[in-house]
């Protein structure tokens, strides 16, 4: 079967299933462009004619017509896969895909999200670094203990709001500057909105709070990572982000 498309205001075609289906696979025709072929009564956008796709782009056997799923990344068969608004997707990743249009967070190819122990590691990277910028102040807190134990307790209390105010500030200045903080960095992580956007300051800021959430239930709210396909935890559920592999 020939195929036509338009590009710019010029018809290009014709051409057969198997280059067609790879200027879908392209993304040279996308849901938006015209298309037309003899089961059509007029030129239609590709998204409007997915109806046909699956009878009238699949080749023969030997050479079957691929595309890539916009979720796992790989090429099936275009007559086992679903393909809605022009965007394939295989029998595999359905359930997952329309789940993300329902959250408004569609997917593209080829992002990793970083998973449980590599997130753990980056958090272990990050409390050896805290620990060792806060370790001379908490030192010299704890040396006036043997001088006075009422300036003691005063200087503790100080000290535990103070190392508060500056995690709280290093975990809102880091992933709202850079998207990630120094464990992160190091280890080839970033925080992103659902979007691949990046993490405003002021959801960095809240993050922060979230993450106290996901401690303070038993550090439950981490453990999810380990279970949920895109490795989020409960603050990521709070603030809508995803940590993602570079």
């Amino acid at each position: 079967m020939d195929w036509y498309y338009v590009r710019g205001r010029e018809r290009v075609g014709p051409m057969d299933d198997e280059t067609f289906g790879q200027r879908v696979k392209e993304g040279v025709v996308s849901s938006e462009t015209l298309v037309w072929n003899s089961h059509l009564p007029d030129w239609k956008p590709y998204g409007q004619v997915t109806g046909e796709v699956a009878e009238t782009t699949a080749a023969p056997a030997s050479s079957a017509v691929l595309a890539t799923c916009v979720e796992c990344g790989k090429d099936h068969s275009v007559t086992d896969m679903l393909v809605y608004r022009g965007i394939p997707v295989c029998g595999n990743c359905k359930a997952i895909y329309f789940q993300r249009l329902l959250q408004g967070t569609p997917r593209s190819v080829g992002v990793e999200y970083g998973g449980f122990w590599v997130r753990f590691g980056a958090e272990m990277v990050d409390y050896v670094l805290f620990g060792a910028m806060v370790a001379p102040l908490q030192t010299l807190v704890l040396l006036t203990m043997a001088i006075n134990p009422f300036l003691y307790m005063g200087l503790s209390i100080l000290f535990g709001l103070a190392n508060f105010a500056f995690m709280i500030f290093l975990g809102t200045y880091f992933v709202g500057t850079w998207g990630a903080s120094p464990g992160k960095m190091a280890l080839g992580l970033r925080i992103v909105v659902a979007d691949g956007s990046k993490v405003s300051y002021a959801r960095a800021f809240g993050r922060v709070f979230a993450k106290m959430v996901s401690a303070v239930i038993l550090y439950v709210g981490f453990i999810m990572v380990a279970f949920d396909p895109e490795r989020r935890a409960l603050h990521d559920y709070m603030c809508n982000t995803r940590v993602i592999r570079l």
